[in-house]
């Protein structure tokens, strides 16, 4: 009997033993600053900030790819603080899987930027660091655009660290089991220790702890940080989120660390900012190149959450990327007790929500960094090419509305005059702004008074016919702007600043003929020179190239523009086909395509045009709808114009009739 218990004894430990869950160790991937070949000359092509934008992207694609649970990503920081060498002075193989060992880390991926030819190359390594064997190697990256440079790593790492897991036996979905800490190695006298769940830096997709952090019961303090865009855009963004923030009734108040810290610093730089300044977390923002979003618990040295965003910041999607770092940050962010929540949100009559005239705000700073029309390819339009005012027979009148978000509002109007056969002048008024909204200070309180902000271009125009079909024509710019001075953040106000700048444009008449149509094609500027006084804000300048076409006697329309942006190169195309019905009625599909070419907007336009009861003269409006991105934000526009006086044929017989 004894004996019988004893075995029955041994079963149920053996059962307990094996019913508990499976233990799985983590396994620490350390990605390394990514270092810079000197001797091939590529420092002449890519500086420290955008290398670091590379960086940045390989290691969110390792916390993208690598399975939750299985592996940590560290940071460069964690390297540092540990004792290690100086990784750009580290560029030996052996030495960075020897740095790598030292500090704990299973697995180092480092990448090295080269020049050959007129071309960046990228290569990208994954080593293991107990044997210091070469685990995976990514598909060679060759270009000479640093877009194209930073697309291509991303997706040659996503295929590096998909064959590591193929190769390793590691499955890309796991069973639920309970991660741990990884069991410590022995480190040499000289190297600090530190406690790996302090210094490690995890993010909400890997971070190998089962439970939520527990809410807190007081208030924490914060910072937003930008980097990455000129200090009127970043002081904007930090005021818009720090206010949307503020409204939510999470945080005791948001602070400023710009007097601690400057420039595009490192995780350890703003910890050591924030520690200086008093507050608990660390919001961390760059809008250079893909946009990325890092949330840092000041006190544990770590970074709690990190996102990145697709696209960049443009006049379009501005307020929508915003909602999205304001949404992260409420998703992922520290979180404060329901009930102590609850109290501080009835006190102060706030609701968890952005505040929408903030982010509002946000949105048209940034738009005002370029005077961007965002209809597509109406022809008279001088601010889009000077030299399609040459395009009319008769005087004409035209007004445009647009409305972005609600919020955000545009509106133009123009006149232009034909002067002879081969002459035209025109001048255009284009407004971009939005509803005046309270003036607050850094904490989100009312201090009293309103805020507007809105941007003034008056454009005026000559085009001549100088040859054939060739017409040669250019824009004066006039700039008069009316915007927050948000340097002074316990008094914000309205102050004026202006400018001037001027662009080029010219149209070529390829064929004019019954049977085959009409087709011109056109080349112009958009802010290839300007300039803001008292400041070293610039629009940013683009180059259009255009096809305009009719067919069947103006029953069917096709035009395609083709637009790059001068300063990185990247560059949109837009299309629309039309159709006229009845000789009344136009209908139009619009659609644009990004770099990537995917759809990155469409829409429809209709209206009416009825020369036939105007004596041959145009008089028609039209209302446009444009989709951007993923429905994140939409143009309404509508638009109207007329034409009067006599045909400039008229008036040229007339004036030499007098003159025999």
């Amino acid at each position: 009997m004894k004996k019988a218990a004893r075995v029955f004894l041994t079963l149920l430990l053996c059962t307990a033993a094996f019913a508990q869950p499976q233990r799985v160790p983590v396994k620490n991937v350390a990605v390394i600053e990514t270092q810079i070949d000197e001797r091939s000359g590529a420092a002449s092509m890519i500086n420290r900030a955008e290398v670091g934008v590379i960086t940045n992207a390989i290691r969110s694609e390792a916390v993208n790819t690598l399975p939750r649970g299985r592996f940590n990503v560290m940071t460069t920081e964690t390297v540092q603080a540990m004792g290690a060498a100086v990784l750009e002075e580290c560029a030996e193989e052996n030495c960075v899987i020897a740095l790598g060992s030292k500090i704990g880390a299973d697995y180092i991926v480092r990448a090295i930027i080269s020049k050959f030819a007129e071309n960046l190359t990228v290569s990208i390594e994954m080593y293991e660091t107990e044997y210091g064997m070469l685990v995976a190697t990514a598909p060679p990256v060759r270009t000479a655009s640093l877009n194209d440079l930073l697309e291509k790593a991303t997706v040659a790492c996503a295929v590096m660290y998909k064959k590591f897991l193929e190769t390793s036996g590691v499955p890309a979905t796991l069973p639920a089991v309970v991660a741990t800490m990884p069991e410590s190695k022995p480190e040499p006298a000289s190297v600090a220790q530190a406690p790996l769940p302090t210094d490690s830096v995890y993010t909400t997709e890997t971070a190998p702890v089962l439970t939520a952090p527990t809410p807190l019961r007081e208030p924490p303090r914060a910072s937003v940080y930008v980097t990455g865009v000129s200090s009127v855009i970043g002081n904007t963004l930090s005021k818009a989120i720090n206010t949307a923030l503020m409204k939510t009734g999470i945080y005791a108040g948001m602070e400023r660390i710009d007097e601690f810290v400057s420039g595009t610093p490192n995780d350890a730089q703003l910890i050591s900012a924030g520690t200086q300044a008093g507050v608990s977390y660390i919001f961390a923002v760059n809008v250079s190149g893909q946009i990325s979003v890092r949330i840092i618990d000041v006190k544990m040295a770590a970074v709690m959450a990190q996102i990145s965003l697709d696209g960049q910041i443009t006049a379009v999607n501005a307020a929508g990327i915003a909602k999205k770092i304001v949404d992260f940050i409420l998703k992922s962010g520290p979180q404060l007790d329901a009930a102590v929540l609850a109290s501080n949100q009835t006190a102060a009559g706030q609701q968890m929500m952005p505040d929408s005239e903030a982010i509002t705000h946000f949105a048209r700073a940034v738009s005002m960094k370029r005077v961007r029309t965002p209809y597509l390819l109406i022809n008279n339009q001088n601010i889009l090419n000077p030299a399609f005012i040459n395009e009319g027979d008769y005087m004409s009148l035209w007004f445009l509305f647009a409305n972005t978000l609600q919020e955000f509002y545009m509106q133009e109007a123009g006149f232009t005059m034909p002067l002879g056969l081969y002459n035209a002048v025109g001048v255009s008024w284009m407004m971009q702004g939005g509803k005046s909204y309270k003036a607050t200070d850094s904490q989100g309180q009312e201090i009293g008074g309103s805020i507007v902000d809105q941007s003034h271009f008056i454009a005026l125009t000559y085009a001549c016919n100088v040859w054939g079909g060739l017409t040669v024509a250019g824009n004066l710019n006039i700039i008069a702007q009316n915007v927050a001075n948000i340097d002074d953040e316990y008094n914000p106000k309205n102050e004026m600043r202006f400018g001037f700048g001027a662009d080029i444009g010219l149209t070529y008449k390829l064929i004019h003929h019954q049977r085959f149509g009409n087709h011109m094609l056109g080349f112009s500027t958009n802010n290839i020179f300007n300039m803001i006084m008292d400041t070293d804000e610039k629009y940013s300048s683009a180059l259009r190239i255009s096809l305009l076409s009719d067919f069947w006697e103006k029953r069917v329309y096709y035009a395609a523009e083709f637009e790059s942006t001068t300063k990185n190169m990247s560059w949109e195309i837009n299309q629309k086909i039309g159709f006229n019905i009845l000789r009344i009625f136009n209908l139009y599909m619009l659609a644009g395509l990004n770099p990537d070419g995917r759809l990155d907007h469409y829409g429809f336009a209709f209206g009416a045009n009825m020369p036939g009861f105007f004596n041959g003269r145009d008089i028609e409006g039209m209302m446009q709808f444009v989709s951007v991105g993923n429905n994140e934000a939409s143009h309404i526009i509508f638009y109207a114009r007329t034409e009067f006086g006599k045909n400039r044929n008229v008036r040229h017989s007339e004036k030499v009739a007098r003159s025999q």
